[in-house]
């Protein structure tokens, strides 16, 4: 049995953050100090109490994985989490999934406390529909950390997706030494879009022996000092025990893994003078596999058949899955990708092969205004107003299904008929995708940049201005990197 404990005088930014720990890698919730200040120079610790987690909405993709979802033969000794597969899970390239939720709650049979006989837990079927949105962790290379925020030493760097207090993103990067004798967290640093980057450069911290046995314990005591007096006046005690084994059924299929029984106390004290008290105490069970595939909630009771509430699922994907601006390549074997319920293979002759018995397909639907503006020939939309229907192009202008050829769809918002003399008055609404858009001339203009172009924006948002000018069209863009979709309306007059 391998066990510990550690204290700490302040809480820092990455309270129980790493593999043992759901926040990052696995395991419980941080406390929230409730901290707030008004700098642009911020501590840790207010980081840690105010940022929010970036949720993705990653059930879009909808996609059969490569791992097999298959159930695995069920062993009679316990799985040992070793340095491979803590190193597989934190591949450059692989982004770790949170989905997360504290207002939903299940029924569950959690097992009891077995070292000797394996035992068998099943989550719901239907998990990911308590779930909206999930945060990722992608796993980077300590070389891709931006300049001044590296901590020496580090061999593992995972990069959080947050929001601040006042809802501008910022990136949470944790430093990790990982060997055969342990993890150790360096340290974190903090990618701001408001106030000063920062970098905590903590001292070593063991969090976890590798590999990670049945039997392991871990005692992590931490005292929370808070931010206005400066006075330590609460201490959370973790323990956490690896005390059963077996095979989970779980959305990414049925896997070995081991339990892990939490229990969280809370102390106070009203002076540094005085005793702790405890004033609570809750119990948590996490599931880990070596996969990477996590589960943890908190349960109504330490065993059996118990109410489980406030729980977390992480899963591994390819990070590419959830970059924007890359091109997600799937089955790139020369065979056709299949969407379907029957698991049916793709037909040879086809690139996509899509069917169901009760349900279409659903293509973009954009305004006029919002039409690529390079399109490819025979790409298809539909759109929502200006004569709505089905469009597609046909490699030099955007024709209506059902129409005539010579009967197509004019870009311009004008209906008059566009002349090299005339002045044309062009308006219109469109929509940010992400924070910017493209706005297409109803016919080419050779000097875009003499052109004073008027924008409106609809709706909240923190600005808009443009970007760019070219003989084809403008584009428009948000203040301060925004990434709404919010509605505008611009004017300006072609000469």
């Amino acid at each position: 049995m391998n066990s510990f404990l550690k204290s700490r005088k302040t809480l820092i930014a990455t309270l129980f953050s790493i593999f043992l720990n759901f926040n990052c890698f696995g395991v419980s919730h941080v406390p929230d100090c409730g901290c707030h200040v008004n700098s642009s120079r911020i501590s840790s610790t207010v980081l840690t109490s105010s940022k929010r987690l970036q949720t993705y909405d990653v059930s879009a993709l909808n996609l059969n994985k490569n791992l097999e979802q298959k159930s695995v033969q069920q062993t009679n000794s316990a799985i040992s989490i070793s340095l491979a597969d803590f190193n597989a899970i934190s591949a450059v390239g692989n982004t770790w999934l949170l989905y997360k939720t504290d207002s939903e709650s299940f029924s569950m049979n959690i097992g009891t406390a077995n070292s000797s006989t394996p035992q068998t837990w099943t989550l719901p079927a239907n998990l990911y529909t308590y779930f909206i949105g999930a945060g990722r962790s992608d796993f980077i290379a300590p070389s891709s950390v931006p300049a001044g925020l590296g901590i020496v030493g580090a061999n593992k760097v995972m990069v959080t997706k947050y929001f601040d207090f006042n809802d501008r993103p910022m990136d949470v990067y944790g430093h990790y030494f990982i060997d055969g004798d342990g993890i150790d967290q360096l340290g974190t640093s903090y990618d701001l879009e408001f106030g000063e980057d920062d970098t905590f450069d903590e001292p070593n911290y063991e969090y976890s022996d590798v590999p990670l046995d049945l039997g392991d314990v871990f005692v992590s005591t931490i005292e929370e000092k808070d931010y206005e007096t400066n006075l330590s006046l609460t201490r959370y005690v973790q323990t956490i025990t690896a005390d059963a084994f077996g095979t989970i059924s779980t959305p990414d299929g049925v896997l070995n893994c081991l339990r892990l029984s939490i229990v969280n106390q809370r102390y106070t004290r009203t002076t540094e003078s005085n005793p702790f008290t405890l004033q609570s105490t809750t119990n948590q069970i996490t599931f880990m596999t070596r996969e990477g595939v996590y589960f943890t909630g908190t349960v109504s009771a330490t065993g059996g058949t118990v109410t489980v509430s406030k729980f977390q699922y992480r899963e591994i994907i390819p990070t590419a899955l959830l970059s924007e601006g890359n091109d997600v390549k799937l089955n790139n074997d020369s065979k056709g990708v299949t969407i379907n319920t029957d698991n049916d293979t793709a037909h040879p002759s086809a690139i996509l092969d899509i069917k169901d018995n009760n349900l279409g397909i659903l293509i973009p639907r954009i305004a006029e205004a919002n039409r690529p503006s390079s399109p490819a020939t025979g790409l298809l939309i539909y759109q929502i107003d200006n004569t709505s229907g089905f469009y597609y192009y046909d490699g030099t202008t955007w024709q209506r299904l059902g129409s005539t050829p010579t009967t197509s769809a004019r870009i311009s918002a004008e209906s008059t008929t566009p002349t090299t003399t005339s002045i044309i008055k062009q308006s219109g609404f469109a929509n940010l995708k992400k924070g910017v858009a493209f706005i297409k001339f109803n016919r080419k203009v050779d000097n875009p940049e003499d052109l004073i172009i008027n924008l409106q924006m609809e709706g909240e948002g923190k600005g808009l201005f443009v970007s760019k000018k070219t003989p084809e069209g403008f584009e428009v863009r948000e203040v301060n990197k925004g990434k709404s979709n919010a509605r505008f309306s611009y004017v300006f007059d072609i000469k």
